[in-house]
């Protein structure tokens, strides 16, 4: 979209119609808004606005970045490694400085009492000027102290009802997949851990 108060161009992401009636989609979709907004840190993408369309969709504005997955550039590069051993090596560190730069973002996030609970490749993107941006913060949550209360095994597998969830299976750490009695910032620590696996 175009923003014309400031002249740029800017990413929307709505509230999914289907879902503009679930009161806890609703919840979900303003706290992502809310925790994502009040990160300020060069690895997430920053909220300029939040508000609605005019058939009462929720939504909001942030910054239009475009880039490529840390999957799809994982994956290009052990489909076609470079022949040579003097510009293999550089290729392969500049993807560990990949996970490095999320450990990164990821250990802000933390200082500000957030935990994603999603990490995975596909979750990561390499912006146009080489940077490492942690998207998609749809699952997040408060720490209340240091730990909070986990979600339910039904929270866990309703994100084909309710368009939530509270991660990848794939991805999930013990945690998630024995729905344990609170969350810690060992979630994303077991998500960043299972990322670099999937890269290497």
């Amino acid at each position: 979209a175009r923003a014309d108060d400031l002249d740029r161009t800017v990413a929307l992401k709505f509230l999914q119609a289907r879902y503009v009636a679930s009161e806890p989609a609703r919840r979900r979709f303003e706290r992502e808004a809310r925790l994502t907004g009040r990160l300020e840190h060069p690895g997430i993408v920053p909220i300029h606005a939040v508000g609605s369309d005019e058939r009462g969709r929720p939504c909001y504005a942030m910054r239009f970045v475009q880039g490529r997955t840390l999957e799809d550039v994982a994956r290009d590069f052990h489909a076609h490694p470079p022949a040579d051993a003097w510009d293999r090596d550089p290729a392969f560190r500049a993807l560990i400085r990949r996970i490095v730069s999320a450990c990164n973002t990821l250990a802000y996030a933390h200082e500000q009492g957030v935990i994603h609970r999603d990490l995975k490749p596909a979750n990561l993107m390499v912006g146009p000027f080489e940077e490492t941006l942690v998207l998609d913060w749809g699952l997040a949550r408060e720490l209340a102290g240091d730990a909070a209360p986990a979600a339910s095994l039904d929270e866990a597998f309703s994100s084909h009802q309710t368009g939530g969830g509270v991660g990848t299976p794939a991805y999930f750490s013990p945690e998630q997949a024995a729905a344990a009695p609170e969350w810690t910032t060992a979630i994303d620590v077991y998500g960043l851990g299972a990322t670099l696996y999937a890269v290497l």
